[in-house]
């Protein structure tokens, strides 16, 4: 499925930029209200993870304000230009970019001293994610914050759920899983955190919406959309079972699907203050 364990299997086009956005204008509430409980305020210097097409390093920017300052970090030159072309657009002066590779903990260089460290759905792709939290305890200042969201992509709500939806999903859990990648990181995050020395506080959520055009729907479709080469090489299914530019109006097309609750897989997150001696 991908040349190495730290691949982003979504890829980097603009197709999945785009998707990405859509993304976060459904994850941000929960976003916020977390990493608000992290500590992240005015002022604050905070390193945002995978920043991919800038949505977190935005809704940072916005939360830390002029006094406060965003490094976002990605391994792909495409994303990290997408933040910046945000960000300057927006009038975030306060956000500045630098890559990364997340995959590689021990070699991954950072400056030191930041308030707090962040990430979005980005540790479901690092295969060393224990290294990786230790190592961010080290960046991070005395007295730091941490903190993650991620999905566990097997966990869906809803008690009369969409036969395709459901299809969908399982296309992308059997996908990672053949890659290698974690598809429900969000239920290890205590865990990775205790193996860092750290103590957790923790919260869950599941995004719901209501009917096929709903924008959860859609969702689920557009990341079909931008799996689909990786679905198809992994023998999970083919091109013809997916058929991508079907998928909306086949949900559509379900008995009850105008009255049905769609679900995203439950977001878990996790934060925690670092040591201060």
């Amino acid at each position: 499925m991908s040349d190495t364990l730290g691949d982003y299997a979504l890829g980097h086009a603009q197709q999945e930029l785009v998707r990405l956005s859509r993304q976060g204008q459904l994850l941000a509430p929960f976003t916020r209200s977390v990493f608000a409980a992290a500590g992240i305020g005015p002022g604050v210097r905070v390193i945002d993870l995978g920043c991919g097409g800038g949505d977190v390093s935005l809704l940072l920017a916005e939360m830390v304000g002029p006094t406060g300052r965003v490094l976002a970090v990605d391994r792909a030159p495409e994303a990290l230009a997408a933040t910046r072309a945000r960000a300057e657009q927006a009038g975030f002066s306060q956000i500045a970019t630098v890559q990364g590779d997340l995959s590689d903990p021990k070699n991954l260089s950072l400056p030191e001293g930041f308030d707090a460290a962040v990430g979005r759905l980005v540790l479901h792709y690092v295969p060393e994610r224990a290294a990786l939290i230790r190592r961010l305890t080290e960046v991070v200042r005395p007295g730091g914050a941490l903190a993650f969201i991620e999905m566990d992509l097997s966990v869906n709500g809803g008690s009369s759920p969409s036969p395709l939806a459901l299809r969908m999903l399982d296309w992308m859990l059997q996908t990672f899983r053949r890659g290698g990648f974690e598809p429900d990181t969000g239920s290890q995050l205590f865990g990775l955190f205790r193996g860092a020395g750290l103590e957790a506080e923790l919260m869950a959520t599941s995004i719901v919406g209501g009917g096929a055009d709903s924008a959860v729907a859609r969702m689920i479709v557009d990341v079909v959309r931008s799996l689909e080469p990786q679905i198809i090489a992994a023998g999970v299914a083919t091109a013809e079972e997916i058929d991508v530019d079907t998928l909306l109006e086949r949900l559509r097309a379900e008995p009850g699907a105008a009255d049905r609750s769609f679900y995203l897989p439950r977001l878990t997150a996790a934060w925690a203050r670092t040591a201060t001696v």
